[in-house]
């Protein structure tokens, strides 16, 4: 098991997948998000900064999700990334 900042790390990571994947989907650029919600989403996308609760509301609102949503996708990610991690190291040992 890794240790708290790891584990911190690894959401932060995964929470800027997700949030660029919502924007992607939606063909939206980093520049209209900025434009009509003055947050500047690439620095959050690029999985190095620790995002606020509030930013998050806002984003959502902008992607037209709530929270319980973007937490599951979330949720969805971190699941499938673990599994991926389970599967490689079986191939490893093997």
């Amino acid at each position: 098991m890794g240790s708290e900042k790891e584990k911190d790390k690894e959401l932060i990571k995964a929470l800027a997948v997700v949030l660029k994947e919502m924007r992607k989907t939606r063909s939206i650029s980093q520049q209209l998000v900025y434009e009509e919600t003055g947050i500047h989403v690439g620095r959050i996308e690029l999985g190095n900064l620790n995002v606020s609760v509030t930013t998050l509301s806002r984003l959502c609102k902008f992607y037209h999700v709530n929270l319980i949503d973007l937490f599951a996708r979330l949720q969805k990610y971190m699941n499938a990334q673990k599994e991926a991690e389970k599967e490689s190291a079986k191939k490893m040992k093997d």
